[in-house]
């Protein structure tokens, strides 16, 4: 008896290791997200970042209410990549006015400043 729970306190150990290394990219992408500080906006689907760069108007000045159920699912994706934030059912930018979001607060304020010239 003392033989069979050695050999299997082993092999669970082993199981142990084999799924660890398995899952070795999900847990190292977790600590990533923790330490990211910036979101390249190029890195986003299409369809999220033509999202965010018509709808960078209202990001920018104020929280965003999703209108469509489509639009709910792209915030809540770009929730997910880090670009925005939710809070009570509407979303901004994480931090428009810091480095954090890469690109997207230059990307606001050039949408801006076109909306403005014409």
């Amino acid at each position: 008896m003392d033989t069979i729970l050695n050999i299997a306190t082993l092999l669970g150990g082993i199981t142990a290791l084999w799924f660890l290394y398995d899952k070795r990219v999900i847990i190292f992408n977790w600590f990533r997200l923790f330490t990211t500080k910036s979101v390249n906006p190029l890195s986003l689907p299409d369809q999220e970042f033509e999202f965010i760069f018509n709808k960078a108007e209202f990001f920018a000045n104020s929280e965003y209410l999703p209108v469509t159920p489509e639009e709910d699912e792209l915030c809540k994706s770009l929730v997910n990549h880090g670009v925005l934030k939710e809070k009570n059912g509407t979303y901004k930018l994480t931090n428009p006015r810091q480095e954090n979001v890469g690109g997207f607060a230059s990307l606001t304020h050039m949408s801006l400043n076109s909306v403005n010239r014409h």
